[in-house]
């Protein structure tokens, strides 16, 4: 009795198809939106009657949990969803299967982000905090995001999916490649993320250029309230955002530009160095392929490695923003002293950045050890770090709760009872969307209500897997209207519990049931 998807979806409920596309991806989703929550409330920050340095201070760890809610949350719900409804009724890739999951876990999570950070900056808007996100994933941070979608598109392996392997990854780090040697200007402003400058922007940069000696090929504006500028050395361009070019004044912007340029005016080999931060990235990218290759635990060493040589290149990466700080104070202060150290602030202040971050200052030196160095005394002390990270150890509950819980205790939890109740059964076969274990299940509750539906359930079980209590059942079911094909499968049972070599058993017991099934169909006729 051969039965394909085609005739089991005929007999089973249409909601059934929807279980990978829907219930497991709402309950993930919620669960790290509750989880997301807890750790934002743990870090609010009340910020009235706070000077500026203290509320950027205590809400670093609340940034800390915006910052990877992107990241790490939407990594383990997609990966948790993979990994749990990959049942036969909805036979599509693990990445389309998780991708409701993303959308019902970002959505909500940008309002959660937005709340948050509209207590200590009340003025912005939705807008502005999308037009802030879409400046870090497409300005800032591209290759990270091209990486994450190779580690969701690619196969796992290069046989048999040649062509696949070669558009994802080779296409994927063409374009890594080509966003550091000039690309991302096309690449941002096909996501309507820049704009050409405006006059007062030229001739701001124009300026800059004619004190150093270095003339720039163009200038942008980001689409972003956020008060920042960025260099771009292999195109030899430079980018301000719309928050800094309203904020701050001419010669600030002008000292900020100068900063740039010193880094468009970096050495060759600087460019080739700053190249290299990719290789964290590398591991995340090849993750599928990696695994195959050398298991999870030889990619784990992989990403050890990598991380451990991202750290020495931050350190010389913070040399580089020294450079480019001396670089702004030599020929900005010039004029009117301090202007520099006075536009570092104010980015910091606008954005309330810590003055003084955890540890060595991750790429940039203490803004409070670069205004030193810029010969202005701060009017404050020097701040005290931020605290350590309580929702950084939160962040560890979706790991556990997506990776391990819900795709061990939960699964096993339900699958111990598939066989007690036709309720419990259901229910692993929507959450999975369909297996065998869950489909044979539903047979076996229906062999007296729906026996002719309880056949094909149990026929496409026995065809599937190659354990012995699927035939069992099918036997004893076809006892009296087929005994011989009643025997064939109390014959594959019996073979089957024998290579098992499990022994006595709830096995044993159902074969018992299924033979005395067919003496007794047999003694009747």
């Amino acid at each position: 009795m051969e039965v394909d998807l085609d005739a089991l979806r005929a007999v089973l409920p249409w909601w059934l198809n929807l279980g990978a596309w829907l219930l497991a991806p709402v309950i993930m989703s919620t669960c790290a939106l509750a989880v997301m929550w807890l750790c934002l409330r743990a870090e609010r920050v009340d910020p009235d009657g706070l000077h500026w340095t203290e509320v950027a201070r205590r809400q670093h760890a609340g940034n800390v949990v915006v910052r990877f809610v992107f990241l790490s949350l939407t990594v383990v719900v997609a990966l948790s969803v993979g990994l749990l409804a990959n049942g036969l009724l909805t036979p599509v890739g693990t990445t389309t299967r998780a991708a409701p999951a993303g959308v019902l876990f970002i959505v909500p999570a940008l309002v959660l982000c937005h709340r948050r950070t509209r207590r200590v900056l009340p003025g912005l808007t939705l807008r502005g905090y999308l037009q802030n996100l879409r400046f870090v994933l497409v300005v800032m941070l591209p290759p990270v995001v091209v990486a994450l979608a190779m580690a969701l598109l690619g196969p796992d392996r290069f046989d048999g999916a040649e062509l696949r392997f070669l558009i994802v990854y080779g296409g994927g780090m063409a374009l890594v490649v080509s966003l550091y040697v000039g690309g991302l200007v096309p690449f941002a402003r096909a996501f309507g993320a820049l704009r050409p400058a405006d006059e007062r922007l030229r001739r701001i940069v124009a300026e800059a250029g004619r004190r150093c000696g270095h003339e720039v090929r163009g200038a942008w504006i980001v689409r972003a309230p956020v008060a920042n500028a960025a260099a771009l050395p292999r195109s030899n361009q430079i980018l301000f955002t719309e928050g800094a070019m309203a904020a701050m004044d001419d010669d600030e912007l002008l000292a900020v530009a100068l900063h740039e340029l010193g880094h468009l005016r970096e050495a060759p080999h600087v460019a080739r160095l700053r190249m290299l931060t990719i290789l964290p990235l590398l591991p995340i990218a090849f993750v599928r392929p990696l695994i195959a290759l050398v298991d999870f635990y030889g990619w784990l060493l992989l990403v050890f490695v990598s991380l451990a040589c991202a750290s020495l290149l931050g350190r010389r990466m913070r040399g580089f923003e020294a450079d480019a700080d001396a670089h702004a104070h030599e020929h900005a202060d010039g004029e009117q002293p301090g202007v520099y150290a006075r536009a570092l602030e104010l980015v910091h202040r606008l954005n309330l950045a810590p003055v003084v971050m955890p540890g060595k200052g991750a790429s940039h030196p203490h803004l409070y050890d670069r205004m030193l160095a810029a010969g202005v005394q701060p009017d404050y002390e020097r701040p005290a770090p931020p605290k350590p990270n309580r929702a950084r150890a939160l962040m560890l509950l979706p790991l556990v709760v997506g990776l391990v819980v819900a795709n061990g205790v939960i699964r096993a939890s339900l699958y111990d009872g598939v066989y007690d109740r036709e309720a419990t059964a259901m229910w692993c076969a929507a959450w999975v969307g369909g297996d065998v274990t869950s489909i044979g299940a539903l047979g076996y509750h229906w062999r007296e209500r729906r026996p002719e539906d309880a056949a094909v359930l149990l026929a496409f079980a026995s065809e599937r897997s190659q354990a012995s209590e699927y035939p069992a059942f099918l036997a004893g079911l076809l006892a009296e209207r087929d005994p011989d094909s009643a025997r064939a499968y109390l014959q594959l049972a019996v073979q089957r519990h024998l290579d098992e070599g499990i022994g006595e058993g709830w096995q044993q017991d159902w074969i018992e049931q299924a033979r005395d099934a067919i003496e007794a169909a047999e003694r009747g006729r």
